[in-house]
C-alpha cells in the first residue's frame, strides 16, 4: 500500500500501531498513527440488568457475541466443553436473541432467517435486559486474533460494570491492569475451567477480588466512553490537518 493513499492509521492497540509502523508494506516507519480502543456502544445504557443480577445478587457467567464467532475465529476457546461443565448464557448478536437452549444442545438455528427477521422488525441486536455479570473473551495467546482484534467485549463488559474472564490479548494488556484477578495466560482447558472455579468461588464467599475486579473496570469504563473516543478520533484529524498544512 503506497504511503502517499493515506494521511494517517487507526490502530486498535498499541502492538497493531508498533506493527504497521515497522512494516515496510504499509509505508514503513513515520505512519501518522493513532491508537483509538473499541469504545462502549451508547445502545448499551439502554440494556437493562436482569433482576436476578442486579447488584451482584448472583452470578451468572456469559458470552455475547457474534456465535459464529466461536466457530469460525476463537472468540471463545474450549467453549464446547465449558458449556455443559457451567451455567453459562450465549446471545447471539448476530441474529438479536438468547439461543443457549440452541448451543447447550448442539443444536444449529437458521441464523440468515433469524437476522432478516430482526433487520425487518427493526429490532435491536442487544438483548432488552442482560442475564449475565461475567462476560466471556478467551482467545489463542499470540494468534492474530488475540493481537489484532478489538476490545469490544471488555467495552462491553466494562460498560455494563461487569467483570470479564478474559486472555491477556494485546488491547487487553493495554487497558487492564496486569493484576485483573480474572486475566488468562493460558488457554489449556484445566487453566480456564480453574478459572471459571475461582471466581465462583470468590463470589460466594468474601468477594475480596470480584470487588477489586469490578473497580478496575470502573477504571476501563471511563476510557471507553464513547464522548471520550470522540474527543481523541476529533484530536487526530486535527493532527493530520495540521501536518497536511505545514508539509504543503
Amino acid at each position: 500500500i503506497r504511503r502517499s493513499l493515506y494521511d494517517g492509521m487507526i490502530a486498535n492497540n498499541e502492538y497493531m500501531a508498533q506493527f504497521f509502523q515497522d512494516s515496510s508494506h504499509f509505508g514503513g516507519i513515520g505512519i501518522p498513527s493513532q491508537v483509538i480502543y473499541h469504545w462502549s456502544d451508547p445502545a448499551l445504557q439502554l440494556v437493562k440488568e436482569a433482576p436476578e443480577i442486579s447488584d451482584s445478587k448472583a452470578l451468572q457467567f456469559g458470552y455475547m457475541g457474534s456465535v459464529m464467532s466461536l466457530f469460525h475465529t476463537g472468540n471463545f476457546m474450549n467453549f464446547e466443553t465449558l458449556k455443559d461443565e457451567f451455567d453459562i448464557v450465549f446471545h447471539d448478536t448476530e441474529v438479536g436473541r438468547d439461543v443457549t437452549k440452541e448451543i447447550k444442545k448442539g443444536e444449529k438455528y437458521d441464523t440468515k432467517t433469524d437476522r432478516l427477521r430482526m433487520l425487518t422488525n427493526g429490532a435491536s441486536p442487544l438483548p432488552e435486559s442482560i442475564k449475565f455479570n461475567v462476560h466471556i473473551n478467551i482467545r489463542e495467546i499470540g494468534s492474530d486474533v488475540s493481537k489484532f482484534k478489538p476490545c469490544s467485549k471488555l467495552a462491553t463488559a466494562a460498560a455494563f460494570g461487569h467483570n470479564i474472564i478474559s486472555t491477556i490479548d494485546e488491547s487487553i494488556k493495554d487497558l487492564l491492569p496486569r493484576d485483573y484477578p480474572f486475566l488468562l495466560n493460558s488457554t489449556d482447558i484445566d487453566d480456564v475451567r480453574a478459572m471459571f472455579h475461582k471466581v465462583e468461588e470468590d463470589f460466594n464467599s468474601s468477594k475480596k477480588l470480584w470487588k477489586r475486579g469490578l473497580r478496575m473496570m470502573q477504571d476501563v469504563k471511563k476510557r471507553l466512553e464513547f464522548s471520550h473516543v470522540i474527543d481523541e478520533y476529533e484530536d487526530m484529524l486535527k493532527r493530520i490537518v495540521t501536518n497536511s498544512v505545514l508539509s504543503g
